[in-house]
């Protein structure tokens, strides 16, 4: 039996919450090799920061696309902004 908090998916592990680490999965740049994260946004200035970078730190190694619909609140330009910490995100 696993210990508590510990689970298997394919080859991955889950590492539970409260252990030492700062990715959910350990080996998942081993299995998944090409990755594209896509969401569309509107008005989501307040929320895009935190699922950039939720979304690398899960998955350095992707590619990311976000398609901003003329967000009158200015999250276009945040995430051109994001450009710059994380150049793997593209943003149309």
């Amino acid at each position: 039996m696993e210990p508590r908090g510990i689970g298997r998916i394919g080859a991955v592990t889950k590492v539970a919450p409260e252990a030492d680490s700062d990715r959910l999965y350990k080996g998942i740049d081993d299995i998944v090799k090409e990755v594209l994260v896509f969401t569309a946004t509107y008005d989501e200035v307040d929320n895009i920061p935190s699922l950039v970078e939720a979304i690398f730190q899960e998955l350095p190694g992707c590619e990311m696309l976000v398609v901003d619909d003329n967000s009158p609140d200015g999250t276009g330009q945040l995430l051109e902004e994001l450009r710059t910490k994380y150049p793997r995100l593209n943003v149309i």
